[in-house]
C-alpha cells in the first residue's frame, strides 16, 4: 500500500481503519463492551 499510495498515506489509512475497527466491533458485541477484566487481575 505504501508502494501505491506514499508511506504517510498508508500510516494515516492504517490508523483510521483500526480505530473504525475497534468502533465497529465495541458497537455490535455488547458482551465485549461490558467485560470487566478488573476482577481477574486482582488475584494475581
Amino acid at each position: 500500500a505504501a508502494k501505491i499510495a506514499g508511506p504517510v498515506t498508508a500510516v494515516v489509512f492504517g490508523g483510521i481503519m483500526t480505530i473504525i475497527t475497534t468502533i465497529v466491533s465495541g458497537a455490535l458485541n455488547p458482551t465485549l463492551r461490558n467485560l470487566d477484566l478488573s476482577k481477574e487481575t486482582k488475584g494475581n
